[in-house]
């Protein structure tokens, strides 16, 4: 009876060594061990595209198209927001050993808007506070002057609705 028991747990250990191929088994706890972190890849991100956003606004300031922002701006912040995204889940997947969920695309993908959100708002109370004072203001002017323009029968209980 216990030849047949020994016999038994040999066959059994046999078939569960190849039925689970324990060298992938061991590459993918290694893969699982050494996944990048979430917090470093959408930090690093999040301020790169935090400073080359503040970077294209100080742009538009200095060169006085900071009130109409003009169609190219738009455009420009947009690649670079998409760019900065795709490498920064480009940087992660790399670092998954080539995986890249579509959860984990997500979240690293919103953390680095989030970061970049954050650090552009501090940026923008910054430069409405301290470096130009009258933004609210000339924007003020500048929307009244347009809606002017485009419809210049408008009464002026219109205008301050």
């Amino acid at each position: 009876m216990k030849e047949l028991a020994f016999f038994e747990s040999i066959c059994c250990n046999v078939l569960l060594y190849l039925s689970t191929n324990q060298p992938n088994q061991k590459q993918i706890e290694i893969m699982e061990n050494t996944s990048p972190s979430v917090k470093q890849i959408a930090l690093n991100y999040g301020i790169l595209l935090a400073l080359i956003s503040i970077v294209l606004q100080v742009i538009t300031y200095v060169t006085d198209n900071y009130l109409d922002r003009p169609w190219w701006s738009s455009l420009l912040s947009f690649l670079i927001m998409l760019g900065v995204i795709v490498y920064g889940l480009k940087a992660y997947k790399e670092g998954n050993h080539g995986y890249l969920s579509l959860g984990e695309a997500l979240k690293v993908g919103l953390a680095i808007s989030l970061i970049a959100g954050i650090l552009g708002a501090i940026f923008n109370y910054i430069f409405i506070t301290f470096i130009e004072p009258e933004f609210v203001n000339q924007m003020l002017d500048l929307t009244r002057e347009n809606m002017i323009a485009q419809n210049p029968n408008m009464t002026e209980e219109q205008m301050q609705m």
